[in-house]
């Protein structure tokens, strides 16, 4: 199953979204891509700070969730 997160940057404020885990449509691949790893650390599209959905405040950050099969 596939996480789609919508995210408010900590830093600029800037909102998009970021995708971890594979749908069933990717399940035909033997490993998880690296980008959709939980632990892969992503960066905000405008001013590049990073994080990883596994920091304590990601949630603090996250507008809203979408889980994907």
């Amino acid at each position: 199953m596939a996480t789609i997160y919508h995210i408010s940057c900590p830093e600029c404020g800037n909102k998009f979204e970021i995708m971890k885990g594979v749908t069933m449509y990717d399940s035909h691949h033997r490993n998880i891509p690296k980008d959709r790893r939980p632990e892969t650390p992503f960066k905000c599209p405008r001013c590049k700070h990073q994080m990883t959905i596994k920091d304590p405040d990601f949630y603090d950050h996250v507008e809203s969730v979408l889980f994907v099969d």
